[in-house]
């Protein structure tokens, strides 16, 4: 032992940093701690005080006091154990360790007689003890006490597995809820006897299943006058789909099974029809008024068969629409509409001035109500006036050329745009829609003879001037200062001037003339 007690003071981190004297004090002035050092651990050790945290290891406490709200903490810090007092406590809780074999207790002891020990979860917290067993509970003797298996057993032991017996009181099996109540026999939902002399089931359907969705449900009403297994039996069809039969709202009689029905029916706004398209002959319906509670009826004289659509009476009388077959009566006129759109109509006609006749028609007449032309082939009889005025030949031509354009002969009995000036093998001028065409089987243009036709031209024109071929498919006018133009090479008279300088281009009428 030391013959001298030395002391020291400083800070937590002097203290922290020296190495005292074996039963050496220092004195820490941060916390107000004593510390006693060994003589070789650095720091030394802190002794505890009244007021700091510290850190018991191996200590006895003899009635320690803990503050109301005082705790015992885990190794974090944090509160494991908080203990809460009570101002003149006379009860307690006594934690009682148990040996080998032995069982651990709380016991609540103190100065009164009868203890309780309430366990009271926060909030809407739970007590789970871990799928482990609550045993020795005495019977209940309130309705929130809790009852032991053997309890609940004496209780439900009087009653039958298979039956439930109340003498002449009434029997109720209630569920106040949206649920259902299921009452199996050898496995499956069902009732299989009702015995009573009035049954009544209140709700707004009364639903009797079968055993599969392949079979049918029933019910089934037993006479009691004649032989008791005689009856009626409703079932349903073994159909995917739901069949509601209605009874009458009112007073009256629904008779089945081929029986004559009385009464008055439902109106019905509908009728589920089937597609029925194979029968040759249907007789149509129908009533003797218009309205009223009427029989259908039908007669040989109207048919329809459906497999063609046709519907056949002796006769008709109204507007009709559609196609009919067989004679009608003779009409003296027909209603008509304005029909000023279509391209191509064939035109009706019958091959007698009169009798009962069907219309015909042919390919060869047709009537393009657009625009008002006639067509045929052939037309027999004289013309008296004319919508246009040249007569014009259809020649073979290399393709397709615009009405009014020069043409000259380029070989093979064909005609082509004339692209040559003053072109002494120029043929005239393409017709736009000639008076009369010659030789009209002829595949080709159609090239104007005589009289006037539209031409393609270029360069200034004075009405009466001599025209000739310009190149490119246009005529222009010949310049009579240089003399007379070459024979074969004037395809017309200009019938009206053309205005412009040598570039400008234009359609004039022209008197067509070869010279």
């Amino acid at each position: 032992m030391p013959s001298v007690l030395q002391l020291r003071r400083g800070t937590t981190s002097q203290n922290n940093a020296f190495t005292g004297a074996a039963g050496e004090l220092s004195y820490d002035t941060e916390v107000d701690t004593i510390r006693v050092h060994d003589g070789s651990t650095a720091g030394g050790f802190a002794m505890s005080t009244a007021s700091a945290t510290e850190t018991l290891t191996n200590k006895t406490l003899t009635a320690p006091k803990i503050a109301s709200g005082g705790f015992i903490a885990d190794a974090n810090g944090n509160e494991l154990i908080i203990f809460t007092t009570t101002s003149s406590a006379v009860n307690e809780i006594t934690f009682a360790n148990a040996a080998s074999s032995g069982t651990p207790t709380i016991t609540t002891t103190g100065g009164d007689t009868n203890i309780s020990l309430k366990i009271s979860p926060k909030g809407s917290g739970e007590i789970d003890v871990d799928s482990s067993k609550i045993i020795n509970v005495t019977d209940p003797t309130a309705n929130q006490h809790a009852a032991t298996k053997a309890y609940v057993d004496s209780q439900v032991s009087s009653l039958s597995s298979d039956k439930i017996n109340e003498g002449n009181s009434k029997v109720e099996v209630t569920d106040s809820g949206t649920g259902n109540v299921v009452i199996n026999v050898d496995g499956t939902d069902r009732i299989t006897s009702l015995a009573a002399t009035t049954t009544t089931a209140t709700g707004h359907s009364f639903v009797m299943g079968a055993a599969s969705t392949s079979a049918a449900g029933s019910i089934k009403f037993l006479e009691g006058t004649d032989n008791g297994t005689n009856g009626v039996t409703l079932q349903g069809p073994a159909s995917t789909a739901d069949v509601t039969v209605t009874l009458p709202s009112s007073a009256g009689t629904l008779a089945l099974a081929n029986a004559d029905t009385t009464g008055t029916a439902a109106i019905a706004t509908t009728v589920t029809v089937a597609d029925e398209s194979s029968d040759t002959s249907c007789f149509p319906l129908f009533a003797t008024a218009a309205s009223g509670d009427l029989g259908p009826k039908s007669g040989s004289n109207l048919t329809f068969n459906s497999s063609s659509g046709l519907l056949t009476a002796t006769s008709f009388a109204g507007a009709l629409t559609g196609d009919v077959t067989g004679t009608a009566d003779v009409a003296t006129a027909v209603t008509v509409a304005d029909e000023s759109s279509d391209t191509s109509c064939n035109v009706l006609f019958v091959t007698a001035a009169t009798g009962d006749l069907p219309p015909k028609s042919g390919t060869n007449l047709t009537f393009d109500s657009a625009n008002g032309n006639l067509t045929t082939t052939t037309f027999t009889g004289t013309a008296t006036a004319a919508q246009y005025a040249d007569l014009a030949e259809m020649y073979a031509s290399n393709g397709d050329i615009e009405p009014g354009t020069v043409v000259c002969f380029i070989g093979d009995a064909k005609v082509g745009v004339c692209d040559i000036p003053a072109c002494k093998t120029v043929a005239g001028i393409v017709s736009t829609d000639p008076a009369h065409l010659m030789n009209s089987t002829q595949e080709g243009v159609a090239l104007a003879i005589a009289g006037r036709v539209p031409c393609k031209v270029i360069g200034p024109v004075d009405a009466g001037d001599m025209m000739i071929s310009a190149g490119g498919g246009r005529a222009k006018a010949f310049d009579a200062d240089v003399g007379q133009p070459a024979m074969g090479t004037v395809i017309g008279k200009a019938i009206e001037s053309h205005v412009g300088d040598d570039d400008t281009t234009g359609v004039i009428e022209v008197l067509a003339m070869m010279m």
